[in-house]
């Protein structure tokens, strides 16, 4: 390692150049850290988890720069949690495909093409009147147009979790199968 440092310093390149950071936006000025976290790169953005007063724990986006660091949307307004710190962001279609709770649907599977507007519940799944359920979606796969995932569906009164599909659309996000019929 001392060889290569001394190899990168004849060269004229410093160590502070190779291993440069300049802070993009102070998401949290003043108070504790916003602990962004969970990057995934859609199109010319990234979107992130991270936590700011006056909104919780909620999806971001950014474009490298300051202007362009936004709140994405406060899904559940307030200092609620919207998503939670360890959300699976994955790209379908140009869109970005993600769990998060609104307070009202309960954790179910969103949609977002980048902007306020254009964040909202792809489908409710769980369909339960009673915030704070949900479908709980998780284990997100990418496969070719499609996204797979677990979610737990109510039927009955009994709750399962199965294989569930989504091609985007709220038509698209459906059942695989159901694997396990003898709770039913």
């Amino acid at each position: 390692m001392k060889k290569q440092l001394a190899t990168i310093a004849l060269i004229g390149i410093s160590l502070s150049t190779i291993f440069a950071q300049e802070l993009v936006k102070d998401i949290n000025p003043n108070t504790a850290d916003s602990e962004p976290r969970n990057f995934s790169k859609i199109g010319d953005k990234a979107f992130f988890v991270a936590e700011a007063q006056g909104s919780g724990i909620e999806l971001w986006t950014t474009d490298g720069t300051e202007a362009g660091t936004v709140l994405l949307k406060d899904i559940d307004a307030g200092n609620g949690q919207g998503v939670s710190g360890d959300v699976e962001v994955l790209e379908l279609n140009g869109n970005a495909i993600f769990s998060a709770n609104d307070g009202n649907a309960g954790t179910e599977l969103w949609i977002s093409d980048g902007t306020t507007a254009g964040t909202n519940l792809l489908k409710e799944i769980h369909g339960s009147p009673t915030a704070g359920n949900g479908s709980f979606p998780k284990y997100l796969t990418k496969m070719g147009n499609e996204i797979f995932f677990n979610a737990s569906d109510k039927f009955a009164g009994v709750y399962n979790e199965e294989l569930w599909k989504t091609d985007g659309t709220a038509a698209g996000t459906v059942m695989v199968k159901e694997i396990n019929t003898s709770t039913r």
